[in-house]
């Protein structure tokens, strides 16, 4: 639910002004790129900040997941052993 509501929505948005960045700077010729060297890097320091958010928030998202499902199969191994005691004791 966090992934589509919140980090794709966020990953999306950065691709697509990367994406504009890309177009716009295609089109510059040699003095329009000259005179905003300054701007580009900037827009492309923004950009790489911006993904690498969004990279560690993938990355806690995961981890978290991971935690999660570990948690899960530890007590599915719990039910297990549970279910196995309580037949051996229900034969006896």
């Amino acid at each position: 639910m966090v992934y589509n509501k919140l980090t794709l929505p966020i990953a999306n948005a950065i691709i697509q002004n990367i994406w504009d960045t890309i177009k716009n700077y295609t089109l510059l010729n040699y003095e329009d790129f000259k005179e905003n060297i300054k701007d580009l890097a900037d827009t492309a320091r923004e950009h790489h900040n911006m993904a690498s958010y969004t990279m560690s928030l993938y990355t806690k998202l995961l981890a978290d997941f991971k935690s999660s499902n570990n948690d899960v199969k530890v007590i599915l191994e719990k039910f297990k052993i549970d279910k196995k005691w309580l037949k051996n004791k229900q034969n006896f």
